[in-house]
């Protein structure tokens, strides 16, 4: 008779054990999904950082062709030099914004996003400030692009995607509108 009741105590330990087991590794597998999708999420903040700011070193670096193109050959190099300066020194920017944001916060990327583009602005003054008047439009449209393009894309990857769901898209539409370089 306690035999009876030892081996219906063991096997309703075994199935307890394998009911543990069995939920540790459906929370495992739950956490590494979440995770995986998070860093597809850090990847897409970097992605959108860096594809604008590309195509804004391109064009700006087509509008310091077009300025050396009625510069002497001298002066030319040193434009080019202080070009490829000021650009180091966004790309810092840019860096250090995608390194705050990884893994991203919601709650903070439009804080970031203002100080890193202020900073940038600040940086591209600098570097244009003796440059022709049409020359310093042309740049200051292309760094206006820039900055639109990511704000628009972060605004639809906090709105669009499922993992952020813990994001409050509302707050942050209202801090990105009040952002305004």
């Amino acid at each position: 008779m306690q035999t009876h009741y030892i081996l219906l105590i063991v096997f309703l330990l075994v199935i307890a054990l394998l009911g543990i087991i069995f939920w540790a590794i459906k929370t495992l597998r739950e956490n590494e999904q979440f995770y995986y999708k998070s860093n597809i999420i850090d990847n897409k903040i970097n992605d959108i950082s860096y594809k604008w700011f590309v195509k804004f070193l391109v064009n700006s670096q087509f509008t310091i062709d077009k300025l050396c193109l009625r510069l002497p050959i001298q002066n030319r190099y040193e434009v080019n030099d202080q070009f490829k300066e000021s650009t180091d020194q966004m790309r810092v920017c840019i860096d250090v914004f995608v390194d705050r944001q990884t893994p991203l916060k919601s709650d903070t990327i439009y804080d970031d996003y203002d100080s890193t583009m202020k900073s940038m602005k600040s940086l591209l003054d600098k570097a244009i400030d003796n440059y022709p008047e049409s020359c310093k439009v042309e740049m200051c449209n292309h760094f206006a692009d820039m900055c639109s393009f990511i704000k628009s894309d972060i605004e639809d990857l906090l709105e669009k995607d499922v993992v952020l769901g813990k994001a409050n898209v509302s707050s942050c539409h209202a801090k990105c509108n009040q952002v305004n370089i």
